[in-house]
């Protein structure tokens, strides 16, 4: 492009985060941001981003020991809103969503009754934030065959 002046310049159009290196040519292709994530931030990602909706929710996945370790974050004030004591707490499945950061919808079992099992909405904040975990919501008495939506 030329400037005022009539010189022609370039720009490097490249953005910088601490542990990634994102180019504008990157941005057209998920899977490619996805490997340029650091590790330790994208184990929770969805592997397949292909097969997300914008700002929808991932198929269910069975849970990974990334996401029983989300939930154990939230753990004691889930069982403080819900004024319950949860003796099995075991993430079963999960959907994600990509928002400023990523919200984790996980099927937990929480018992050995039918409707002992209760269905988390966490937040994970992005990396650069600090990557803090919350509890946003939950819904009790759920089944095995309850469907994980969004709430």
């Amino acid at each position: 492009m030329a400037s005022r002046d009539g010189s022609s310049r370039t720009h490097d159009h490249s953005r910088q985060l601490p542990g990634l290196a994102i180019k504008d040519q990157d941005l057209g292709c998920p899977q490619r941001l996805l490997s340029r994530i650091p590790t330790q931030a994208a184990s929770c990602f969805p592997k397949n981003l292909s097969t997300m909706n914008i700002g929808g929710l991932s198929p269910p996945e069975p849970a990974t020991p990334e996401i029983q370790g989300i939930a154990q974050q939230v753990k004691n004030k889930l069982e403080a809103a819900a004024n319950k004591r949860f003796a099995t707490y075991k993430a079963i499945l999960y959907c994600a969503q990509v928002v400023a950061g990523m919200n984790y919808f996980i099927k937990m079992r929480c018992g050995d009754k039918e409707k002992d099992y209760v269905h988390l909405r966490i937040f994970q904040a992005l990396p650069v934030q600090g990557g803090l975990v919350e509890l946003s919501s939950f819904q009790l008495d759920k089944t095995k065959d309850d469907p994980i939506t969004y709430f």
